[in-house]
């Protein structure tokens, strides 16, 4: 559900807004290093999530306006080496600001506990309200999409961006939009995360291969795949390790469960080089 989020927001800037962002994966690593420098000096999850989605927004108000505006106008290939660039500037910026050394969040006592589901499994708590959360984001966003003028609007533009200007869509406020509520999903996400995996060097760059894969086997501009390839990666991925298969005495799970999800986007390509749904 989390890969889902961050993948969501890729699809939807290089879907509609058209701009190939390799830096999306910083948006990640930046909301999880932010959020962890505020609980250190606030040492109250409340305050840190309310600080940290303030900051957020102010960030991607920043962004839009005085960077990836002027982007849209750029070629793919400029694009492509501009947000390289920005992954730069910005691995450099938190190595100054943070080091190179591997923290751990530490969650209060209410949230790392964990609960029994059934006789013999224990579920930590804290996964599953990261579950409910998801599902209600989920909830909101379909409803966005399906009941509200907005939602219409950011349908149409994605379905054809060219019609959408002839009838009248201000597609300049809804590439702003987009950009802002991308930045902002995807660092919360960064931010949620953050006590599951910890937060180290590099990060942003497993969770954008990782996105690049979901929105390419799902298609370009599909919500509907996303989803659907974001299920897909996760559960591949998570029972890939652990359950085992062997074909002539080789054991090929849990072995090559690294490399199992790029032989289903290899497959897809083949079969469905425009993605799952067949999104142009």
């Amino acid at each position: 559900m989390l890969l889902f989020f961050v993948a969501l927001g890729l699809t939807l800037i290089f879907g509609i807004v058209g701009i190939i962002n390799l830096a999306h994966g910083s948006f990640f690593m930046m909301g999880a290093y932010l959020s962890f420098f505020f609980y250190e000096y606030t040492q109250n999850i409340f305050f840190t999530i309310i600080i940290s989605l303030i900051t957020f927004l102010l960030i991607g108000i920043f962004l839009e306006k005085f960077i990836f505006r002027k982007l849209q106008n750029y070629s793919h290939l400029n694009q492509v080496l501009f947000t390289f660039g920005l992954i730069l500037i910005f691995d450099q910026t938190r190595s100054l600001l943070f080091g190179n050394d591997v923290f751990s969040f530490d969650l209060p006592k209410c949230l790392s506990g964990s609960i029994n589901l059934w006789t013999y499994i224990e579920y930590p708590i804290y996964r599953i309200i990261l579950t409910t959360i998801s599902v209600f984001l989920l909830l909101l966003i379909y409803f966005f999409l399906k009941r509200t003028k907005y939602g219409l609007m950011l349908r149409a533009s994605s379905d054809d961006i060219q019609s959408a200007k002839i009838i009248g869509i201000d597609t300049k406020k809804l590439f702003k939009f987009i950009f802002i509520f991308g930045f902002i999903m995807t660092a919360t996400v960064g931010m949620l995360s953050a006590p599951i995996t910890s937060i180290y060097p590099n990060m942003d760059s497993s969770i954008l291969l990782n996105s690049f894969i979901v929105v390419i086997v799902g298609g370009i501009g599909s919500i509907l795949g996303v989803f659907v390839a974001s299920m897909i990666f996760g559960i591949i991925d998570n029972f890939s390790k652990i359950i085992e298969f062997s074909f002539f005495g080789y054991e090929i799970l849990p072995a090559f469960s690294s490399i199992l999800i790029y032989f289903v986007m290899l497959t897809v390509l083949i079969f469905r080089p425009n993605g799952i749904f067949n999104k142009q």
